[in-house]
């Protein structure tokens, strides 16, 4: 387990080594927001901060998924299986698109 203070440590940083390492982890952290997320082989399965943006900001932000797809993952979770993560319904796109990149 690592420990850090944000004011240490970029998260963006942070999450781009573990992206670009394939790196699996679950990333908490708390303070003025309180968030985690969880990667598996550098990719992000699950993101959340409160209060703050969700996964699908993150990956609209990274460069990953227009805004457009994430709201069509985002009707197809409602509609499939709300259970399901976002991020499994995004590495179901492939490398063409969200799937590979993140």
């Amino acid at each position: 387990m690592i420990r850090a203070s944000l004011a240490e440590l970029d998260l963006g940083e942070l999450l781009k080594a573990l992206s670009v390492g394939r790196k699996s982890a679950v990333v908490s952290f708390q303070g003025r927001i309180y968030g985690r997320v969880h990667l598996y082989g550098g990719r992000i399965l699950y993101a959340r901060t409160e209060p703050g943006p969700h996964l699908g900001e993150y990956l609209v932000r990274l460069g990953h998924l227009t805004l457009e797809e994430v709201q069509t993952l985002v009707e197809r979770q409602g509609r499939e299986n709300p259970g399901t993560p976002l991020g499994a319904l995004a590495l179901e796109l492939g490398p063409h698109r969200g799937g590979g990149a993140f």
